[in-house]
């Protein structure tokens, strides 16, 4: 069911299957914090939001690239691929931090996760998760400071 909603709304298989595997990662630690009497009508709305959220989160990145476009003369597509390096940057000098410190990025910023949850997944305090995420964005930032497209204007 949770695949043929995603499916429904994302449009694409490998999108849907991925959103599928992030819902049920996620599906133990609200099960935890809700109390549901009818899981499979909570199960199809909780599906149903989540790709709901993502299609809004796709939507204001297109908007930002079609106003970016507008206000630079950069195309769609160049802003795109700029977009895209800086990601594989950022996602290679991740790879130079400590395996600590990556992880707890990792958590806290790409799968969003709050300080908590963080620890919780990670085996560790809090103390510890927070002491992680400063460090390595401080050391993150200071490999980064080098490439022009991280740099504060660009």
């Amino acid at each position: 069911m949770v695949l043929g909603v995603c499916f429904k709304y994302l449009k694409d298989k490998e999108k849907a299957e991925d959103k599928t595997c992030d819902i049920f990662l996620s599906l133990f630690e609200k099960l935890k914090n809700h109390q549901i009497e009818s899981f499979k009508p909570w199960l199809y709305t909780n599906t149903k939001n989540e790709c709901l959220m993502q299609l809004r989160k796709r939507r204001t990145y297109l908007k930002q690239l079609n106003g970016a476009e507008k206000d630079c003369g950069i195309s769609a597509l160049e802003l795109k691929l700029l977009h895209e390096n800086k990601l594989e940057l950022l996602e290679l000098k991740l790879g130079e931090l400590k395996k600590s410190q990556a992880d707890c990025l990792e958590h806290f910023y790409l799968k969003e996760q709050s300080y908590a949850e963080v620890a919780a997944n990670l085996d560790m305090e809090v103390k510890k998760v927070k002491s992680h995420i400063q460090n390595g964005k401080r050391k993150l930032k200071l490999l980064l400071s080098q490439y022009d497209e991280f740099n504060e204007n660009g």
